[in-house]
């Protein structure tokens, strides 16, 4: 949907998360987030007692979900902090359920005006 055609209640999803109420059938934040703190209990926090290094592909909103969770924040903070560009790289270190955040949103490719990755 074009961005001009949104509801009026859609500007929440990014400067009010605490207050976005989604389309029919849509996720909630607190679903999200739930959803992101269920997947950290139940595979990341028991894959940490046993890998060295483990890598999570997600699109933006639940990496920040993920992040919300593994930083404590509330989900008004969902869209704070540095702007998760694609492809971006957070490094955390998890030992059970001892979290550290290592590198916040690392880019390892260059953008050229004209072209989209170098």
């Amino acid at each position: 949907m074009p961005v001009s055609e949104l509801p009026k209640e859609f500007s929440n999803f990014f400067d009010a998360p605490d207050k976005f109420v989604p389309a029919e059938g849509g996720e909630t934040y607190e679903e999200l987030v739930a959803r992101a703190g269920s997947f950290i209990e139940e595979v990341v926090v028991p894959a940490s007692k046993e890998l060295d290094r483990m890598l999570i592909v997600a699109h933006g909103a639940l990496n920040k979900a993920l992040m919300l969770n593994l930083n404590d924040q509330p989900i008004k903070a969902m869209w704070a902090g540095i702007f998760q560009r694609n492809s971006c790289v957070n490094i955390y270190e998890i030992n059970g359920h001892d979290y550290k955040l290592i590198q916040n949103g690392k880019i390892y490719y260059e953008e050229q005006e004209g072209k989209r990755y170098k």
